[in-house]
């Protein structure tokens, strides 16, 4: 694969998740955006009608680069074990990118991260159960993303209560 030009829509959305990473969302100018690609601002508008529709794109981007990791950290076959792992990728990556983390929150971004956990419990449960568990589980761990390293074992106890409520005692 090919690196992605800096004016690509994609390369764009990487250079705003830097500045997102380094000065917070709010933070985040048009202007900004334009210089780390190398482009007027003017162009910039070309592509995105404004600031929101920027952090949108940096939303989206997290949620597939989050979703992506998730897919890694499965084990086929293995539900249980799979959603525990995909909640930890989750949590990692809400560390070392916090600031967009936050940002999956915005619709598409964070029904990618559902999306892999409703996946992964979806044979094992039927649809509606796993549609519900996804968003509680995701709900759960954007809750807990802030919490440091004094909060591992709450965040385990957590995700290993919301895993067993869907499946049950059933193994895997």
């Amino acid at each position: 694969m090919s690196a992605q030009p800096k004016t690509s829509g994609e390369g764009i959305a990487l250079a705003a998740r830097e500045l997102v990473e380094r000065h917070g969302a709010a933070g985040l100018t048009m202007q900004a955006v334009a210089t780390a690609v190398g482009i007027r601002a003017p162009s910039l508008y070309k592509r995105y009608a404004n600031r929101a529709a920027v952090l949108e794109a940096v939303g989206e981007l997290t949620g597939k680069e989050l979703g992506a990791a998730m897919g890694r950290a499965a084990t086929p076959g293995k539900v249980r074990r799979s959603v525990k792992a995909m909640a930890r990728a989750c949590r990692d990556y809400a560390r070392r990118r916090p600031a967009s983390y936050e940002l999956i929150g915005r619709e598409k971004g964070a029904e990618a991260v559902r999306e892999r956990f409703r996946q992964a419990l979806l044979e094992r449960v039927g649809e509606k159960r796993a549609a519900v568990y996804a968003r509680a589980i995701e709900g759960f761990v954007r809750g807990m993303a802030g919490v440091g390293e004094e909060g591992d074992e709450a965040f385990e106890s957590g995700v290993e209560a919301i895993v067993e409520g869907a499946l049950g005692g059933a193994k895997g």
